[in-house]
């Protein structure tokens, strides 16, 4: 995200143009995450400030009715939003700056040794990856001397994240249309979950069974006699 850009203006052969740069690209947040008790996490942000004008974080049921006003659990500390030792439940985070929420739930269980992926829980195994890989750019600073350019920039993951840089020799109408079209190649991730408890027996009164399950019941309680031993005709 750079926030100190959000348009360009030229003058080309006399005609003024101003090139609108899409700001929703500055910042993409995850708009579901699942987490473990214990967890921590953070967001990127464009402020320092921690104010109820800027985001709002509650307490929800599953169905999506309010519990309570959670927004003194969260920590804003040189432009990253740090959340920790959030309980069990469901929890709505909304950044109103860009407009966007994130939907959190948090599950009691342990991270798989196998494989930090997945999630084992009492009676399921849930897959957690790809969930948040923020990058952050923070400065970009071009040096036409030496022909160089530096970019400053924060990421969750650092040894696996890339920069892109594309080069025009003519600024397109949509400056935007190039990224648009790479985020629609980045695929998309559905967390599942998979049940691993013991399925519970059930048991029904006054059922009437079919004639063929009835039929082999009551072979397995009847008496067994012997079978015709006459010789054949």
């Amino acid at each position: 995200m750079i926030s100190a850009t959000t348009d360009v203006n030229g003058d080309i052969n006399r005609c003024n143009r101003n090139w609108k740069i899409n700001s929703d690209e500055r910042v993409n947040y995850p708009s579901q995450l699942t987490l473990v008790e214990g967890d921590n996490i953070n967001f990127p942000l464009l402020h320092s400030e921690h104010s109820k004008h800027k985001f709002t974080f509650i307490e929800t049921l599953e169905s999506g009715e309010t519990l309570r006003n959670a927004l003194s659990e969260l920590k804003v500390e040189k432009n990253v939003l740090k959340i920790q030792g959030l309980k069990e439940g469901h929890y709505t985070l909304t950044f109103k700056d860009v407009g966007q929420t994130c939907h959190i739930t948090v599950i009691k269980g342990q991270y798989w040794k196998h494989d930090k992926d997945f999630v084992v829980t009492e009676d399921s195994i849930q897959s957690v990856k790809n969930q948040v890989n923020n990058i952050v750019i923070t400065d970009v600073n071009v040096d036409s001397a030496k022909s160089t350019l530096s970019i400053t920039a924060y990421a969750d993951a650092p040894k696996v994240a890339r920069f892109h840089i594309l080069g025009a020799q003519f600024m397109e109408e949509d400056p935007n249309c190039k990224v648009n079209k790479l985020n629609q190649n980045v695929p998309s991730i559905e967390n599942e979950s998979a049940t691993i408890s013991t399925r519970r027996s059930m048991f029904l009164n006054n059922r009437k069974l079919g004639d063929e399950y009835v039929y082999v019941l009551d072979r397995k309680d009847k008496t067994r006699f012997m079978g015709n031993t006459l010789e054949r005709p």
